[in-house]
């Protein structure tokens, strides 16, 4: 976390009102019409991993742009999104940070049972009682992705 605080400029953004957004109402419309318009006209291109954890439910993990090439030494440490309430990649507040900090971070983000179109393969949806799956997913990206790529 010191290390991400310190190589992206999060500590020194600060919050500004979108243009019309001068009521806590207009600010809200502004935001989804503005997210839609992202999300048509200049969508985000991710590439999907899936994983399966013990109990045969299903979590997702969309790398920005595309996985890491596991043959080739990255220099850049990768940074684990866990999207709010929406559970989905394409959110603006996820999209903003992401493109605030792809030149120094290895972005992916993590899909949690059932979000953004994942196959539900358990018996489970995503709840606050799943906090395991966040643990089964960091361990896989560490194993699978830090583990003796010079990143660990």
């Amino acid at each position: 976390m010191t290390e991400f605080v310190r190589k992206s400029r999060i500590a020194t953004i600060q919050f500004e009102p979108f243009t019309f957004g001068i009521t806590p109402i207009m600010q809200t419309i502004v935001y989804i019409l503005y997210e839609l318009f992202q999300q048509k006209f200049y969508p985000e291109k991710f590439e999907r991993e899936l994983m399966t954890l013990p109990d045969g439910g299903t979590v997702g993990f969309d790398w920005d742009g595309h996985r890491p090439d596991p043959e080739e030494k990255s220099n850049k440490p990768i940074l684990l999104m866990v999207p709010g309430v929406a559970g989905d990649s394409d959110n603006m507040y996820e999209i903003a940070l992401m493109r605030e900090v792809r030149e120094k971070f290895k972005v992916v983000i993590l899909l949690l049972r059932g979000a953004s179109g994942l196959p539900i393969t358990s018996g489970k949806v995503n709840h606050v009682g799943c906090w395991r799956d966040i643990k089964y997913a960091t361990e896989h990206l560490y194993e699978n992705w830090v583990h003796g790529r010079g990143h660990g």
